[in-house]
């Protein structure tokens, strides 16, 4: 059912993989599943692509993994196969030296969590073991007080997530890594106006980044709406003008080769409008 799978989840469902017996098509970084990745063939929730394995003693591991895949192996199915899976990609990734991994370019991550996840996406693309998609979560947006404007927990936020997109950029443009399109969208927006406790309260619009290969990059699309009171939407939150559908539909028929957009927004009151994000 639609209401239980993701976008990135139903465009996954849809295609063939890109790597022929990938055991790992897509990953979403964190203890749990995002929900743009549900419903995604050979996907899997990584907290850290360097430490994902088995705890525990190592004396032990062989003899414990051994006895783990005897007894899933048994198993009816669909648990079989998404053992066996799991199985898989723990090699996989044992594979990719991720802690020595040495960015190129000269681009430089920033030494947070965000800045971490990029940096082993960046190895996990280069490593070419046919991953196709990685949804990274940025939290901490909700800055009901004290959001700051130059300074304060926003810009915080804001300076990590623009260096973190800035070293990925020229990481990959520098390894001269290919179809790789990142998009970066806000979960919900804020308030136009400040509240009494000297931050923004939740609001309607939102906001879309889009970076990388066959990307129309350098412009601002958007028809702005304006911040008079008579112009915003129920006259506190900046309007929507563009679908969040358009951009990403375009990305998917004209970047990820999958003309069947319909299977990722079945919505049938929905119908696609090009922007031109790509070129």
């Amino acid at each position: 059912s639609n209401l239980f799978t993701g976008w990135l989840g139903r465009h996954l469902a849809a295609t063939a993989p890109t790597l022929k017996n990938s055991v790992l098509r897509a990953v979403g970084i964190g203890y749990g599943l995002q929900r743009t990745l549900a419903g995604a063939p050979q996907t899997l929730p990584i907290n850290d692509l360097a430490e994902f394995g088995f705890s525990g003693s190592g004396k032990t591991k062989k003899q414990r993994i051994a006895v783990l895949e005897e007894i899933y192996a048994i198993s009816t199915e669909p648990l079989a196969s998404s053992a066996a899976n799991t199985f898989r990609t723990v090699d996989t990734l044992k594979r990719i030296r991720f802690d020595s991994y040495k960015p190129k370019g000269g681009a430089r991550y920033p030494e947070d969590e965000f800045g971490y996840s990029l940096r082993s996406t960046a190895a996990l693309i280069k490593a070419d073991v046919g991953i196709e998609a990685v949804a990274i979560d940025l939290g901490g947006w909700d800055t009901h007080d004290e959001q700051g404007t130059t300074e304060g927990h926003m810009a915080y936020l804001m300076n990590s997530f623009a260096k973190g997109l800035a070293a990925f950029h020229r990481d990959l443009a520098s390894s001269n890594c290919r179809d790789v399109v990142t998009v970066a969208m806000s979960e919900f927006g804020r308030n136009a106006a400040e509240n009494g406790s000297f931050g923004t309260d939740h609001g309607y619009g939102g906001l879309m980044l889009a970076m990388g290969d066959r990307i129309s990059g350098g412009r601002v699309l958007t028809k702005w709406p304006g911040l008079k009171k008579s112009q915003l939407y129920e006259g506190q939150d900046l309007k929507i003008t563009v679908d969040y559908r358009d951009v990403l539909s375009e990305i998917i028929a004209r970047r990820l080769g999958n003309a069947n957009v319909r299977a990722v927004f079945p919505d049938p009151g929905y119908s696609p409008k090009t922007l031109g994000v790509t070129v």
